[in-house]
């Protein structure tokens, strides 16, 4: 199992580390990458985290995973984004795990707005989405804790 703290710790990791946390290479279970580099310079400041899953239809997993890659890199592009992943549960059939880090509502506002979103969005009923759950915490302080 993946603890925040392990999270946390990859955004200050080189780009060629940030594939494992806990010695499990993530790309060779389906789970995608982590943000960019650019964002290492957060640590300390406030930002909101938005943490959550989507519960799709197993058998169109891959349709989800190929839909969400160029929701990922688009999105990790905008301004404001510190952090945007979403990924294959490695335990729960056709569960994708949602870790979002926002410097701004504004930001993240300006992101649900964002022509990608929306595509992505349309994209859903194709892959069986059954549900979601999204929580949003606002004010959360990153400590780098290795």
């Amino acid at each position: 199992m993946v603890v925040v703290s392990e999270i946390v710790g990859v955004l200050t990791r080189p780009r060629a580390a940030r594939d494992f946390i806990g010695g499990v290479n993530l790309a060779a279970h389906g789970c995608l990458p982590y943000a960019l580099d650019r964002h290492c310079s957060t640590i300390g400041d406030l930002m909101i985290i938005l943490a959550g899953t989507i519960t799709c239809d197993p058998e169109k997993m891959e349709e989800a995973l190929t839909a969400i890659r160029p929701l990922m890199e688009a999105t990790q592009a905008e301004e404001g984004c510190i952090n945007y992943a979403l990924s294959a549960d490695s335990l729960v059939p056709g569960l994708i795990r949602i870790y979002e880090e926002w410097e701004t509502d504004e930001a993240l506002q300006a992101h649900m707005k964002a022509p990608h979103m929306a595509e992505f969005q349309g994209q859903t009923s194709s892959f069986g989405v059954s549900g979601m759950s999204l929580n949003h915490l606002s004010g959360a302080t990153i400590t780098k804790l290795a």
